[in-house]
């Protein structure tokens, strides 16, 4: 049986160069979940489990029918209240979204087929909040961030600095794409691609 491996699949979606380059990207599905809170915090942590969770339950699925992939990189999108900016926004007041991008082989009901039986072998209900979403960024400006979370706010800043200088303006979230497994890596060799779409 042939595994499908996103990140070769679609390499210009899962690479980035250290300075910021245009992108452009055509509409991709997700496994999602939205929460509020520090990267990294409780509620970040315990949605993580629920997409991950409900994603392995649609791979085997999937394995079932001939069709496995590989568990995709964990992603998330970032904002501020009421449109404030979420560089300035306490980061317990942070709103995301985080996501696991599905192969095109992947569809809602899929999904719906493994939730009751996710949720009931791993007695977790936040496993009943994660959608099935399109998501749709088009053209972007992107780079990678390598280093320390707390080093990601001079990352964001100088990708922004970049979009302004070109005449553009974000259009959307800011972008995280971790690369790196965040319980494993050190954080000073974390890679995080950072992404906004532009318009």
């Amino acid at each position: 049986m042939c595994k499908l491996d996103l990140t070769t699949a679609y390499p210009q979606y899962y690479s980035a160069e250290p300075r910021p380059h245009l992108v452009d990207f055509p509409p991709a599905a997700y496994l999602c979940v939205n929460g509020q809170g520090r990267p990294g915090g409780h509620e970040f942590e315990r949605m993580a489990a629920a997409v991950t969770a409900l994603a392995y339950g649609v791979k085997h699925l999937a394995r079932e029918e001939g069709r496995d992939f590989y568990m995709p990189k964990l992603e998330s999108l970032w904002w501020g209240d009421g449109g404030a900016d979420v560089l300035e926004t306490p980061p317990e007041r942070c709103n995301w979204k985080l996501l696991l991008r599905m192969p095109e082989f992947v569809s809602s009901p899929s999904v719906e087929a493994v939730r009751p039986e996710v949720v009931l072998r791993k007695q977790n209900s936040d496993i009943l909040d994660v959608r099935f979403e399109y998501l749709e960024e088009g053209a972007s400006m992107q780079m990678l961030h390598v280093g320390p979370p707390d080093s990601l706010p001079q990352a964001v800043r100088a990708l922004r600095a970049a979009l302004a200088e070109r005449g553009f303006t974000p259009c959307g979230p800011l972008h995280c794409l971790y690369l790196s497994d965040r319980k494993k890596s050190s954080p000073q060799r974390r890679r995080i691609i950072i992404r906004y779409p532009v318009g």
